[in-house]
């Protein structure tokens, strides 16, 4: 990630109180962190807590696997997360207080291991059609995996590639609806070249379809938020996978030293 685009997203993440603090230059240079193991425990434990919550993107892709054997899942997913968070093998204190943060996820139709992460923090990026097709095959609820119930229960932001009038927009409504309690959904806008009246109607249809049946599983309850952002953006969310996190904690451990 370019200085500029690590700026941006600093001031998007950083709490109240910090966002001053990270110039272009004291982004681009922070490579090491001499001052941290002077900080008194209780202020590197706070440190140790915010990296724990720096938001992270994380992608799910679908793609053939000619390595899967069963007739069931002919796709499998992959996945763009790191097997091993930075913070989890910085120090034993890092480690522990991550860990009450973090949990691993599996999936049987993963190429790679799990990964790490924050249910609470991380945003889960559906990066195509055949990303929801190999999660759910094609709408069959006899292959409704474990694994599945987990995300949708703990999951709370979600965001899904499609524009209009693609046809995978559409298909993922049926998925989307199961997502009910996420806090935020990030939907893909109407592309420009697609942009006029007729397509606008068809997506405030889909997106008051998808809030009815959200406002049915909640039972009246809250529902998840909706925004619209377009095609940049999306891409732009799958590069910030995880932000360089020795640079948040250098900018807190000079600022409170």
């Amino acid at each position: 990630m370019s200085a500029t685009k690590q700026s941006k997203f600093l001031s998007r993440i950083t709490p109240p109180g910090l966002n001053t603090i990270a110039s272009h230059d004291a982004v681009a240079g922070a490579t090491s962190f001499p001052k941290f193991p002077k900080l008194p425990a209780e202020l590197q434990h706070k440190i140790w807590h915010y990296a724990a919550h720096l938001p992270r993107t994380i992608t799910l892709e679908g793609v053939h696997d000619p390595r899967v054997a069963d007739f069931r899942f002919p796709l499998s997913l992959k996945h763009n997360a790191r097997t091993v968070l930075a913070t989890m093998h910085a120090c034993h204190d890092s480690r522990k207080i991550a860990l009450n943060f973090y949990q691993v996820y599996n999936n049987r139709l993963f190429h790679s291991k799990g990964f790490y992460i924050n249910y609470a923090v991380d945003t889960l990026l559906l990066w195509d059609w055949w990303t929801t097709q190999a999660m759910y095959h094609y709408r069959n609820p006899r292959y409704l995996m474990p694994e599945l119930v987990e995300l949708e229960k703990n999951i709370k932001l979600i965001a899904v590639v499609g524009h209009y009038p693609r046809r995978a927009y559409a298909d993922c409504l049926w998925v989307l609806k199961r997502f009910w309690r996420v806090d935020e959904l990030v939907l893909e806008c109407i592309r420009p070249e697609y942009d006029d009246q007729i397509m606008r109607s068809v997506r405030a249809w889909h997106q008051s379809t998808l809030q009815e049946q959200w406002g049915k599983l909640a039972k009246g309850k809250r529902t998840p938020a909706l925004r619209i952002v377009d095609e940049e953006a999306m891409v732009n969310m799958r590069a910030e996978q995880e932000v360089n996190w020795l640079v948040h904690l250098r900018l807190l451990a000079d600022r409170i030293a």
